[in-house]
């Protein structure tokens, strides 16, 4: 808002949103420190990857996200103790992934199950 503003000679108004919103933004931090936060997708299996798996990103804005929003992360030590077969995939530029294949379980259910239930 304040690049936009720069244009149209509005920074003082640009300037007031803006505390307003990072005001509001820093509220968010006194929520729950006991609710932790995981950012889970699936992906299919498809012709250029073979593997249906799912996958926890931890990309830094997310994690930054989350810390900012007063809850906490996802404990990585404890969710790797509890899943063995967790791999992390290192094409990730900032952040990681975690993967879990389904093949490696019995069934998506099983798999979906063990991610669930490691959390």
């Amino acid at each position: 808002i304040k690049v936009m503003a720069a244009f149209f000679n509005k920074e003082a108004e640009a300037n007031k949103i803006f505390d307003a919103k990072m005001t509001q933004y820093t509220a968010l931090s006194s929520a729950n420190t006991d609710t932790s936060v995981a950012w889970i997708s699936h992906e299919p299996a498809t012709s250029w990857n073979p593997d249906a798996r799912y996958v926890m990103s931890q990309a830094d804005y997310k994690l930054q996200m989350v810390k900012d929003a007063g809850y906490s992360n996802v404990d990585l030590q404890a969710l790797k103790a509890a899943l063995p077969k967790l791999a992390e995939d290192t094409a990730v530029a900032a952040g990681t992934k975690w993967v879990l294949k389904v093949g490696d379980y019995a069934s998506q259910q099983e798999a979906a199950e063990a991610f669930l239930g490691a959390l």
